[in-house]
């Protein structure tokens, strides 16, 4: 997945994943960038609010980061 970091309005159909802590976790992010999907995402860095562009992404952030 690649990060995106444009404007709120782009990301208005986009799955919100809350994940229950607010600290930056770099290897969540690490994580999303690794992975093959051809999708974005996109982690406000001043709470804890994911936003990702494909569903089945979102899903698998999900899964494996327990929100």
């Amino acid at each position: 997945m690649k990060y995106w970091n444009k404007k709120r309005i782009e990301r208005s159909n986009w799955t919100k994943i809350v994940v229950s802590t607010n600290d930056y976790n770099k290897e969540r992010f690490l994580w999303c960038k690794r992975q093959a999907s051809t999708g974005r995402f996109y982690r406000y860095y001043g709470n804890n609010h994911w936003w990702f562009e494909n569903k089945e992404d979102a899903l698998l952030f999900a899964l494996r980061w327990g929100t």
